[in-house]
């Protein structure tokens, strides 16, 4: 048998046999250090990082620019825009030059979006957030889902015909648009989110995950709400910084950190500080949270 090929995980490596058949010693270690790299390859496409973190910034500083030098003081990579932090008003809502000067801003300091918030529910103020999203280099536009009714199922067709008249116009932006579960909204938990999902397949749409706002609707957020998500579809999570310590409000998010990652969760995991002005520096602990949690589930 003069030699053979096998196929690793994509990349084709031959060992050549010796004229008695068998490998040779460099054969040998030349398939050791492919089956290694292979090995380290996998490893690195499941391990979540520091890299993965995003904040929201107007929970991270009285102004944009604060928020942006906090975000620099931890080296992330990642941030979630809602509201100017000074003003108030919403990203997806301002004028082409305002978004231009900070996209240029955010650009500067190497930081990408990974989510633009928007509370508007119209569809031409929804396009106005696509827009908004494609000039600031978002990766998506969260779609909210309309004050919570008696019956949420019983308005999903509607939501349903909102959001797909809105694909095309995600499409052309490269935009993808995130439901998020809010227990305000009709999408509330992580049963609702598999339910609206399902009736929206496609690829174009993601979702946002929160477990704290499906708790506060009665859903058990992990492992049962976890388990019923679409996981393929997941865009971001979002960490609420009450989950992160102890007592009735705290959420396991080291089991589930390690489970997304086993999972091969890809997309960015958000901090809510919850901090909607004055002491901003409470924000420095809850980040140290998250990425102690995110180093040990790594």
């Amino acid at each position: 048998m003069p030699g053979f090929s096998d196929k690793w995980n994509g990349l084709h490596w031959s060992y050549h046999l010796s004229v008695t058949g068998n490998p040779t010693r460099r054969d040998l270690l030349t398939a050791a250090a492919v089956m290694l790299v292979s090995r380290d390859a996998r490893a690195a496409k499941q391990r979540l990082a520091k890299s993965s973190v995003a904040a929201i910034t107007d929970e991270m500083g009285s102004t944009q620019t604060g928020a942006i030098a906090f975000a620099k003081r931890y080296a992330l990579q990642w941030v979630v825009l809602r509201a100017v932090p000074e003003t108030k008003r919403e990203f997806a809502l301002l004028s082409e030059p305002e978004l231009m000067s900070y996209a240029a801003q955010l650009d500067a300091n190497k930081l990408k979006v990974s989510l633009l918030k928007t509370s508007a529910t119209r569809k031409e103020d929804l396009a106005k957030g696509i827009a908004a999203a494609r000039i600031l280099g978002a990766g998506a536009l969260a779609v909210p889902t309309g004050a919570r009714v008696a019956r949420p199922e019983s308005v999903y067709p509607r939501i349903v015909q909102d959001v797909e008249a809105l694909i095309p116009l995600a499409e052309a932006a490269k935009i993808r648009l995130a439901i998020e579960n809010d227990s305000m909204q009709n999408v509330g938990t992580a049963a609702e989110l598999k339910t609206i999902i399902a009736l929206l397949p496609s690829k174009t749409i993601g979702f946002n995950w929160d477990p704290r706002e499906a708790r506060a609707v009665h859903e058990t957020p992990w492992p049962t709400g976890y388990s019923l998500l679409p996981k393929a579809r997941m865009l971001n999570v979002q960490v609420n910084a009450a989950g992160l310590g102890g007592g009735p409000n705290r959420i396991d998010w080291r089991s589930i950190l390690e489970t997304m990652r086993k999972d091969g969760f890809r997309g960015e995991i958000c901090l809510e500080t919850g901090i909607s002005g004055g002491d901003f520096e409470n924000a420095n602990d809850f980040i140290e949270d998250l990425l102690h949690i995110i180093g040990e589930a790594a």
